[in-house]
């Protein structure tokens, strides 16, 4: 017949679960006050790894920034602080370097800007110009990429649409500072929203 596993005596859960109610599995059954053991120690040993901490565990599961990132941004070092976006991968540079000759013949132009946040992070910014844009685009990109992995799309989407587009990485992501967290994504949105309305 089917075992019963039932490891949760009141004395070892502070948890209220009916302590007989059998869920059927393939070879044995377990009790609900079992699992509800197991569930409670699994969350206890997150919230232990991460500092007891509910935000640090959602941040854990929610942001997942690309290691490493696509690109960096640097210096052009002619004395103006003007940035430059560099790819980590070689053939990534060389075709960016292609579209962007070929977007400057359209007069589309990429400016790469470090924006500093309510939170006291920079994150990094990509403005990509249009001359007869009438709009600008603010584009927040999903988890697991940064600004570098859509530079392409968005190149092209600044020179079809006629708009300029502004990107931004949150904190965490690509050349960013800080770690991703909820507060530091707002004020990330705040930062990059303040720029194209200033």
């Amino acid at each position: 017949g089917a075992r019963t596993v039932d490891d949760c005596s009141p004395a070892r859960s502070t948890l209220a679960i009916p302590r007989r109610k059998e869920v059927r599995g393939a070879a044995f059954s377990i009790s609900t006050g079992a699992m509800g053991c197991v569930m409670s120690t699994a969350i206890a040993c997150l919230l232990c790894n991460n500092r007891c901490s509910i935000g640090r565990i959602v941040s854990n599961f929610a942001f997942f920034p690309p290691d490493p990132p696509s690109y960096n941004l640097e210096e052009i070092g002619d004395g103006s602080g003007r940035l430059r976006l560099r790819f980590t991968d070689p053939e990534y540079q060389t075709a960016a370097n292609r579209l962007t000759s070929g977007a400057a013949a359209v007069g589309v132009r990429v400016e790469p800007r470090i924006l500093d946040t309510a939170r006291n992070e920079r994150i990094a910014l990509l403005h990509f110009r249009h001359p007869a844009a009438k709009a600008t685009l603010l584009w927040s990109h999903g988890n697991a990429m940064d600004i570098g992995d859509i530079y392409f799309f968005l190149v092209q989407l600044c020179s079809q649409l006629h708009v300029d587009v502004v990107a931004y990485d949150y904190s965490g992501y690509g050349a960013s500072t800080g770690k991703p967290s909820e507060a530091n994504c707002y004020a990330d949105i705040k930062a990059a929203y303040d720029y194209v309305c200033g």
